[in-house]
């Protein structure tokens, strides 16, 4: 060995012993990843999507349709689409702090909920462009601050379940998704007397919600896991977590009910077996893990690991009875990095946390 390899190493041993208790890096491992056959197999269904708003748009992470509208949540607020035209743009940024919209539901009239990373849990009125917050990011739940809001479904009229997804950051959320150490978490919260209470952690990076239409239990896309998780919230099953879609050929984004009766998993970055997937090499390898983590800056983290995403677009169709029955896909990968698919009674609306379009597959 060289001295300057020898020194190379002697300083990253140091390095690591340092910042040994900086990450909390646990032993992992993925299954083989599915061939793509029957309802996976390759298909070229993205790859003629239309890209509207290019350059206009910001990462369009949510997708509503409401009274033949489209309302979208980006990095730069909520946004109002008519007939493929902008025709509003509410902006969310309270005492001069910008929050980032994520995952949005209708609530009635023109009001919209949506949970934000930054601010919480939030209420905005697209007729006054008014905005409440709900439930401030700072609020401490069972002992942990609410770190970041992603994602939500309606359990009734008053009371919605979110994702506080990890206790990273959205800027640093790579690092979550490479560290792995399941600090995802579920909380319900009361829209009427404002109580919050934690119904299941350990998730790795809890990410969409979906009300399953049993009435009885949810879904949760854990995007570190390539997994989806049915938990329980009431009934004779209540506080039951089982496995409701196993070993995805995707790291899973938002999951929403569609038309069919079935629902739509958007998937943030595929791990399909013709592409290298940097996670299933990294997972088995804590220790591998965490000298990435300690070696890459925490401002680059993401943009590496975006970087080194497959150039694969796909997104998938599950029965509810967990079953995948379809998928649609983008070998291009010019429509990939998807956050959320939603359905319109005349066409296929397709988000991304990462581009600057909206894609749409007309029916």
């Amino acid at each position: 060995m060289g001295f300057v390899t020898g020194l190379i190493v002697v300083l990253l041993g140091i390095i690591i012993v340092q910042n040994a208790s900086h990450y909390d890096t646990k032993p992992f491992s993925f299954k083989e990843r599915p061939a793509l056959v029957g309802s996976l197999t390759p298909n070229d269904k993205l790859d003629n999507a239309r890209l509207l708003f290019g350059n206009t748009l910001h990462g369009p992470e949510s997708i509503v349709y409401v009274n033949d509208a489209i309302y979208v949540t980006d990095s730069t607020g909520i946004i109002k689409i008519v007939n493929e035209e902008i025709v509003k743009k509410v902006p969310v940024c309270p005492d001069k702090v910008c929050g980032r919209p994520l995952g949005m539901r209708h609530y009635k009239d023109e009001s919209f909920i949506f949970a934000d990373s930054t601010l919480g849990i939030v209420l905005v009125d697209m007729n006054s462009e008014k905005f409440e917050i709900l439930l401030p990011a700072s609020r401490v739940v069972d002992g942990r601050r609410i770190n970041f809001a992603d994602d939500f479904d309606f359990v009734d009229e008053d009371v919605i379940v979110f994702s506080d997804a990890t206790s990273w950051d959205m800027a640093r959320f790579a690092n979550s998704l490479i560290e792995l150490n399941g600090d995802g978490r579920l909380i319900a919260f009361n829209l009427k007397t404002k109580q919050a209470k934690v119904l299941a952690e350990g998730f790795q990076f809890a990410n969409g919600v979906q009300r399953h239409p049993d009435g009885e239990s949810l879904l949760i896309t854990e995007t570190g896991a390539a997994k989806i998780t049915r938990l329980f919230f009431t009934g004779a099953k209540q506080g039951l977590r089982e496995t409701f879609v196993d070993n995805l050929p995707c790291f899973p984004d938002n999951i929403r009910s569609n038309l069919r009766g079935t629902f739509f998993v958007a998937c943030a970055i595929s791990r399909v077996p013709t592409h290298f997937s940097l996670m299933d090499f990294l997972a088995p390898y804590p220790s591998l893990r965490k000298f990435f983590l300690q070696m890459i800056p925490e401002s680059q983290g993401t943009h590496l690991f975006l970087g080194l995403a497959p150039k694969y677009g796909i997104f998938l169709e599950v029965n509810p009875e967990g079953d995948i029955v379809n998928s649609w896909h983008n070998p291009k990968g010019n429509v990939n990095l998807i956050s959320q698919v939603t359905e319109t009674p005349h066409a296929i609306y397709i988000g991304s946390y990462a581009h600057e379009f909206l894609a749409v597959i007309d029916k």
